[in-house]
C-alpha cells in the first residue's frame, strides 16, 4: 500500500514519539541507581558546583582536573532547581537523556531504515550496562563529541546545503568539540582531527578558523570571569596535573583490560562491530570527508583508551560511542544472507541487556533509598544519608558532640561539606593534592600551612581512603600524620589532633 506524504509524516511523528518515550523512560529508570549507591565522583561534582561562589573559586579553592564547562552546566541547573538530591537525580537523568539523544540524532542522520534506527537506539541504551553514576561527566562529554560529529557528518551527507548553512553547521561542530575540551582536556584530539580534515575539504577554512578562534577565546574568557580563574590556573589543573597524574599510573592495564573487554562483548558492541567490519566492502566505500571523519574518530578513541591505563568499567564510554558511530555509518552499506534475521535477533538481545541493566531497581524499592529524592530540606536529606551511611553519622555526631566549628578535612571530597553541614568550606576536593607527591598547588599549601600551625590539641579529620595502606601520599600528608596523634577511626574519617 502506497502511503501519501501526509500519512508518512504522521507515521514518522508517532515513530519518534515512541523512540522519545523509550529513551526518556530508560534515562529516568537508570538514574535511580544514584539513590541506591551515592557515588563519590558524582557527589563531588554536584556539591563542588553548588559551593562555588565569590568566596570559593574553581581551581583555587575547589581543585579539580576537569574543565569549567561541566561545572557551569551543573551550577546553572542547581541555581534553577536548587541544591538537593532531587536536583541531583534530575541532572543525572537529563545528562543521560542528552547522551542517548546525541547517539539517536547520529543514527537518524546516517540511517534510513526505521528498524535499523530502533536497533541503534537499543544499542545506545545497552552502552550503560554496569556503568556507575560516577560516569556522569563521561556521558556529558561524549554527548558533546557525538553531537559535534553529527553536525560534521550531516554537512557532507547533505549536498543541498547552502554555503552559509554549511559554514554555520561546521562552526557549531567546532564549538561543540571545544566545549567538550572544556569538560575533559583529552577531547582536544577530536577538535584537532576535525580541523585537520577541514583544511583539505573546506574551501573557506581560513575564514572558518578565524571565526572559531574568536569564539573559542570568547567562551574561555566567559568561563574564566564567571569562575574567577586565570589561564595558568586552568593550565596547571587541566594540563600539567593530568600529565603528572597520567605519568604516575601503573602500566599493568596497558594491554590487559578484562573488565572493558567483558563489557565490549556483553553490550553487543563487539559482535556488531565484528559483523560490520568483516562484511564491509572497502572497495565500495567512497573516500570523502564524512567516511574519513568516522574512521579517524574511532582510531583516535582507541588511542585515547590505550593511554588511560585503566580498567574501570566506565572507561568503556571512551570507545563505545565511537564504535556506535562507526557501525551506524557503515551499517546500511553491508548486506549478507539473513541480514534481516540478524537485525531482529540483535534487537531482542539488546532489549534483554537493557532490561538486565535495571536489575538494581528491586533493591532500590526494598531499601526505600528512592525516598531521598522526595525530601525537600537539606536537614532531612542529611539525616537520610546518615541512615544509609552509619559511618558518616558517627563522625557527624562526633563533630556536634565536641562542638567543632573550625572543621579542617584532609583528603576531602566536595560532598563532605554537605554530609557534615559545613557552612563555610575552605579548600574543597584537596585529596588529589595530599595523595600525589610532587604536585604543589599554592592554594592547597595555604590550607596545609594553616592546619600545621594550629595550636596543640587542634582536631582535624582525614579521609579513611587516604589512610589506607599502599595509598600514595605527599610529604605534606606524611608531615601532618607525624605531627599529630590519632583520636579515633570508627567513623567516616580518621580523627587526629595536632601534637
Amino acid at each position: 500500500m502506497n502511503l501519501t506524504k501526509e500519512d508518512s509524516k504522521i507515521k514518522s511523528f508517532f515513530f519518534w514519539i515512541f523512540i522519545s518515550f523509550i529513551i526518556v523512560a530508560y534515562s529516568l529508570l537508570w538514574s535511580l541507581k544514584f539513590s541506591s549507591s551515592l557515588g563519590i565522583d558524582i557527589n563531588g561534582y554536584f556539591f563542588g558546583a553548588s559551593i562555588l561562589s565569590e568566596d570559593l573559586n574553581l581551581y583555587k579553592d575547589h581543585f579539580d582536573h576537569k574543565g569549567p564547562f561541566f561545572y557551569f552546566y551543573l551550577k546553572t541547573l542547581i541555581n534553577i532547581f536548587g541544591k538537593n538530591f532531587t536536583t541531583q537525580y534530575f541532572i543525572l537523568s537529563f545528562t543521560t537523556l542528552i547522551y542517548f539523544a546525541s547517539l539517536t540524532f547520529f543514527s537518524n542522520v546516517v540511517l534510513k531504515n526505521k528498524i535499523s534506527i530502533i536497533l541503534f537506539v537499543f544499542l545506545a541504551l545497552a552502552s550503560l550496562y554496569e556503568i556507575p553514576t560516577d560516569a556522569i561527566i563521561a556521558l556529558f562529554n561524549q554527548s558533546l563529541i557525538v553531537f559535534g560529529y553529527t553536525a560534521g557528518t550531516y554537512v557532507y551527507l547533505n549536498k543541498n546545503l547552502t554555503d552559509k548553512n554549511k559554514f554555520l553547521l561546521l562552526l557549531l561542530a567546532n564549538i561543540l568539540f571545544f566545549l567538550a575540551l572544556l569538560v575533559r582536556i583529552d577531547a582536544i584530539i577530536h577538535l584537532l582531527i576535525f580541523n585537520i580534515l577541514l583544511i583539505f575539504y573546506f574551501k573557506s577554512y581560513l575564514r572558518f578558523l578565524c571565526f572559531s578562534i574568536f569564539l573559542f577565546l570568547l567562551i574561555f574568557s566567559f568561563f574564566s570571569i564567571y569562575f574567577n580563574y586565570n589561564f595558568f590556573d586552568y593550565y596547571n589543573s587541566n594540563i600539567i596535573f593530568n600529565l603528572f597524574y597520567q605519568s604516575r599510573q601503573s602500566n599493568i592495564y596497558l594491554f590487559y583490560r578484562p573488565e572493558l573487554l567483558k563489557l565490549f562483548w556483553i553490550t553487543g558492541y563487539g559482535f556488531l562491530f565484528l559483523t560490520i567490519f568483516l562484511n564491509l566492502s572497502f572497495k565500495k566505500i567512497k573516500i570523502e570527508f564524512s567516511s574519513l571523519l568516522i574512521v579517524l574518530q574511532l582510531l583516535l578513541s582507541l588511542v585515547l583508551l590505550y593511554l588511560t591505563k585503566y580498567d574501570k568499567n566506565y572507561f568503556i564510554l571512551i570507545i563505545l560511542p565511537s564504535i556506535f558511530m562507526f557501525t551506524a555509518y557503515f551499517f546500511e552499506s553491508v548486506e549478507f544472507k539473513n541480514f534481516k534475521i540478524f537485525k531482529n535477533l540483535l534487537i531482542l538481545y539488546l532489549i534483554m541487556i537493557c532490561v538486565w541493566s535495571l536489575n538494581f531497581i528491586p533493591d532500590v524499592v526494598k531499601k526505600n533509598s528512592y525516598k531521598i529524592l522526595f525530601l525537600k530540606t537539606e536537614k532531612e536529606q542529611r539525616e537520610f544519608v546518615h541512615k544509609m551511611e552509619p559511618e558518616i553519622k558517627h563522625t557527624f555526631d562526633f563533630i556536634k558532640k565536641n562542638n567543632i566549628e573550625d572543621i579542617y578535612i584532609v583528603c576531602s571530597e566536595a560532598s563532605d561539606n554537605f554530609y557534615f553541614d559545613i557552612k563555610k568550606p575552605k579548600v574543597s576536593l584537596n585529596g588529589w593534592l595530599y595523595t600525589y607527591p610532587g604536585f604543589e598547588h599554592k592554594y592547597f599549601l595555604n590550607h596545609y600551612n594553616e592546619l600545621i600551625e594550629k595550636q596543640s590539641g587542634f582536631i582535624f579529620f582525614v579521609n579513611n581512603i587516604c589512610m589506607s595502606e599502599g595509598r600514595p601520599s605527599s610529604k605534606y600528608f606524611k608531615n601532618l600524620i607525624s605531627n599529630s596523634s590519632g583520636i579515633e577511626h570508627d567513623g567516616y574519617f580518621h580523627v587526629r589532633s595536632i601534637k
